[in-house]
């Protein structure tokens, strides 16, 4: 088999680097990404489908962040313009850069969750041992760059005013 590497080296979560609101940050304890089409079979008079539509694109991601560093994000949010401009800064929309880069030689992947929005955002606190997390649930506005590229290529729309 082509590409198989046995006791080789792999990504692992040490290896990601997430950029978001222009910062870098490694207080994030789980990022969750992905895209799906709803396409379907088309089917006419036969037994076997005739066609497929082409679906739309559903894209969505969530990141958790230790309390500090999401403390850190928000301020940030909070104090820029753009929250003026969009009407709050959960709407503000940012990219998402996740990159994957081993030390072991394995080559450095970016993907990139694009305007993404702050959809839900979920603190919980309980008793014990455990740093306090914050998941916030993304809303992107388009589907994942995979290493940059789209998995989709829509043709360029144009819109009159009026």
């Amino acid at each position: 088999m082509a590409g198989a590497i046995i006791n080789g080296n792999y990504y692992a979560f040490a290896d990601i680097q997430a950029s978001i609101f222009s910062m870098s940050w490694v207080g994030f304890t789980a990022v969750s990404y992905g895209d799906e089409i709803d396409m379907e079979l088309v089917y006419a008079a036969a037994r076997q489908p005739v066609g497929v539509t082409a679906g739309n694109v559903k894209p969505k991601g969530s990141i958790t962040f230790l309390r500090p560093a999401w403390n850190t994000l928000l301020a940030a949010l909070q104090a820029s313009p753009e929250a003026a401009q969009y009407g709050g800064w959960r709407r503000i929309p940012m990219n998402i850069s996740v990159s994957y880069a081993a030390a072991s030689g394995l080559p450095t992947v970016t993907d990139i969750i694009p305007g993404c929005r702050l959809k839900d955002i979920d603190s919980d606190s309980s008793q014990g041992a455990k740093a306090l997390e914050v998941k916030i649930a993304l809303l992107p506005s388009a589907g994942i760059l995979w290493n940059g590229q789209p998995s989709i290529v829509e043709p360029q729309v144009a819109f009159a005013d009026g």
